[in-house]
């Protein structure tokens, strides 16, 4: 597979420091795919369910395999169902935020600022029970792909505050106020949810 994205989260930081264009010539080619969807329906190995390979506005697990047309047909990885992985969405928005703190490239957030707005939207459809915080499903359904949560997760709700909250920076640098707002909203909501939940 190529560049798969849940674990370049890891080796990102090494990337941003040493090869900045590198790291954001990665983003570009994933922001591309961000409002693109794959309908082709496909087996899942680890449970047998079937699924569409890419969701509208979802942030694809890798950008495909070379025995297939990689960066066209994204999400190679059948294992699980990666289409609709809880932490992705947000692991692209704090990598957005983090390259643009370093590089201080105007240019690159402008350009990406819509597919962040595109990847909000597609966690906020991932709250079931509009407590604030994506909801696990069940199943596998984040990069620790051999364990299972349902509902809120300390992880992947972890992970989303801390992508709210540098949504409301990018949208301030933006100067969307209306975005600040509401993406305030949603982290106000999301951190008492996390809170109520998760820890006694």
């Amino acid at each position: 597979m190529v560049n798969t994205y849940d674990v370049h989260f890891y080796a990102s930081f090494a990337l941003i420091q040493l090869w900045p264009e590198l790291e954001l010539s990665i983003q570009y080619e994933y922001a591309s795919t961000i409002p693109h969807e794959n309908v082709e329906s496909r087996v899942y190995l680890f449970h047998g369910q079937t699924g569409r390979r890419k969701m509208l506005n979802s942030v694809p697990h890798d950008q495909g395999d070379p025995d297939e047309e990689p960066w066209l047909s994204v999400n190679a990885y059948i294992a699980h169902d990666t289409a609709e992985w809880k932490d992705l969405g947000s692991k692209y928005v704090l990598q957005v935020y983090r390259d643009y703190v370093y590089t201080q490239n105007s240019e690159f957030l402008n350009h990406i600022w819509p597919t962040i707005q595109s990847v909000m939207t597609h966690l906020r459809e991932q709250d079931a029970d509009k407590d604030g915080l994506v909801d696990n499903g069940g199943f596998a359904d984040q990069t620790y792909d051999a364990w299972t949560a349902a509902g809120a997760s300390a992880y992947c709700g972890g992970l989303q505050i801390a992508a709210l909250r540098s949504c409301i920076e990018m949208a301030q640098i933006m100067n969307d106020k209306d975005l600040v707002n509401e993406y305030d909203e949603w982290l106000q909501l999301a951190k008492n949810s996390y809170s109520e939940k998760l820890w006694n």
